[in-house]
């Protein structure tokens, strides 16, 4: 895994450990087709033509201008994303150029960088690199190539046709989206952390985390290897069957 990383990050930037280096100090991360690929197979990875990296607004500066300053990029545009739209734990987007590599800075107003990959499209993409970590959120679902959609974009009206472009896209790469659990897998909806209604944290046992570092996969409760804030989720949304009237609403919360 750490060959996979390196080799998607020496596409980008050419000081791999000082790029490390800035990830732990600004406590910020790698998500979107760059994370899931490499978790994914050679064989099943999703072309990615930019790597998002996504920062808190303490840090923002710090971000844009090490990669101008150390890596030769140039901000070609900044984004204030609409929140009816667009993640509303987004604040802005810098898009940075050099040459034919991009990177797409994204910046949250929320005290951890995590939050805005709760608000994903789908599960499918819910995973993230750290200075020190590959952090899959959903791995039983996504190691088997299947997602859950987000209830978020119907249930908050978030649907736009950025948005169905992107699932259509890792619908063609083999991956199979549902809007309704249990097509994903049975499972007891007052007991089980598969349902899409339970309490999930970023330290509870269905995080898969490989730890870079010494090269294991690590139990969250053991995590003593990164010191980022906490969080705590539930994606919600409409009933698990259809003989159920259970409705709650996705929420995300920073809890230490």
């Amino acid at each position: 895994m750490v060959r996979k990383r390196d080799n998607i990050f020496k596409t980008f930037v050419d000081d791999i450990p000082l790029f490390i280096q800035l990830l732990k100090f600004t406590e910020s991360i790698i998500s979107g087709s760059n994370a899931l690929n490499i978790i994914m197979p050679q064989s099943q990875q999703v072309v990615a033509h930019d790597i998002n990296v996504y920062t808190t607004e303490q840090y923002e500066l710090v971000v844009v201008e090490y990669l101008k300053n150390q890596e030769g990029y140039t901000v070609a545009d900044k984004i204030n994303p609409k929140p009816k739209y667009d993640s509303s734990a987004i604040a802005r987007i810098y898009k940075l150029e050099n040459g034919e590599k991009k990177i797409d800075i994204i910046v949250t107003h929320r005290k951890c960088a995590i939050v805005p990959v709760l608000q994903f499209h789908s599960t499918i993409i819910m995973n993230y690199i750290t200075a020190d970590d590959i952090v899959c959120m959903y791995p039983k679902w996504t190691c088997n190539r299947k997602g859950f959609i987000n209830p978020r974009l119907y249930m908050e009206d978030k649907t736009n046709l950025r948005t169905v472009e992107a699932l259509m896209k890792y619908t063609k790469q083999g991956f199979r989206l549902c809007a309704e659990p249990f097509e994903l897998g049975v499972h007891n909806c007052s007991r089980s952390i598969d349902c899409p209604h339970a309490t999930r944290m970023t330290v509870d046992e269905r995080m898969f985390h490989w730890n870079i570092n010494n090269g294991t996969a690590v139990g969250t409760t053991m995590m003593d290897c990164w010191d980022m804030l906490i969080i705590v989720w539930s994606l919600g949304g409409h009933g698990c069957t259809t003989e159920s009237n259970r409705t709650s609403l996705n929420h995300i919360l920073v809890a230490a």
